[in-house]
């Protein structure tokens, strides 16, 4: 199984164990390499009404940075997540007052880096911002394991109003930008040209090609396979998306009446929408899902 699909399975916990390259996941926490070092775990909140996603912040070499993104990519869009040092099987009161020391010195840090810096000051209070963030709302879903450990405090009104205005200003020419990037790597992407889109793109649908080469010198010659997959690493076989789709095809102009959280390989329909449908970290656009439906001549 490949590494990708190892990480979407372990976020959907579709299964309680599966392995990849050096990379595999036994219940809620997945490993690079070995039980010494764990790179994410999903985690009960104190009330147990939520589940969120630790990320282990420190690494270790580039194939366990490799396997962090995996993670961090499959748990996008599905689970809340947070950087924090996974030091101990259980969470322990010593874990949050060393996760309250790294946010606090990243506040500061970046503060004082706004201050002096002549470009990118903006970057640096948004850093600050996100840590004050994600640090009070642990604090708000472990009140007992936190206890005793103050919240952090967040900027004043002036720099936050500096921020928005300049993110504003920012935002319009950033998306003219970043939309034509994006419409460029997704045209590569179902050429089979590249293997990844950036994160902020909307999930694609492809066909599984295999390259083969049948002669020396000659270039490789593409095979179709009896998969699909999604820009997002997960993939399944095609008669199953084939089943998946006649079966959501009729829900597109009425999808509340889907009662029904059909399956689809490793995973599982969470709801249908007017957007599409939500499979664990992914929402596959009722658009794309009609697009590649007419390229298989479904």
């Amino acid at each position: 199984m490949n590494n990708s699909q190892v990480a979407h399975i372990w976020a959907n916990q579709s299964k309680t164990i599966a392995k990849g390259s050096n990379f595999f996941f036994n219940n809620e926490s997945i490993y690079s390499y070995g039980y010494h070092f764990e790179v994410a775990r999903l985690v009960q909140t104190e009330k147990k009404n939520k589940t969120i996603a630790l990320l282990e912040p420190r690494t270790y070499s580039n194939s366990t940075n490799r396997h962090q993104s995996l993670a961090r990519n499959a748990v996008h869009g599905l689970y809340e997540s947070f950087d924090f040092q996974l030091w101990n099987r259980d969470l322990t009161h010593k874990d949050f007052l060393e996760a309250f020391n790294r946010f606090e010195t990243l506040v500061i840090d970046s503060l004082k880096k706004s201050k002096r810096a002549r470009k990118y000051t903006d970057w640096h209070i948004r850093n600050a911002v996100n840590a004050v963030e994600q640090w009070n709302k642990l604090k708000a879903y472990f009140p007992t394991l936190t206890k005793g450990i103050k919240k952090l405090k967040t900027l004043d009104q002036e720099q936050i109003d500096k921020l928005v205005e300049s993110e504003k200003k920012k935002k319009a020419i950033e998306a003219k930008k970043n939309k034509a990037f994006i419409d460029k790597q997704i045209k590569m992407w179902l050429n089979h040209d590249i293997n990844s889109l950036p994160h902020d793109s909307k999930t694609m649908i492809r066909q599984k090609v295999k390259r083969v080469i049948t002669e020396s010198g000659n270039a490789p010659e593409i095979r179709l396979l009896d998969e699909i997959e999604t820009s997002r690493g997960a993939s399944v076989p095609l008669d199953h998306a084939k089943l998946f789709f006649n079966a959501i095809k009729r829900f597109e102009k009425r999808p509340n009446d889907c009662n029904s959280r059909f399956r689809v390989g490793h995973f599982t329909l969470d709801k249908l929408t007017e957007k599409g449908a939500k499979i664990g970290c992914h929402l596959l656009e009722w658009k794309e899902i009609n697009r590649f439906a007419k390229t298989m001549n479904w």
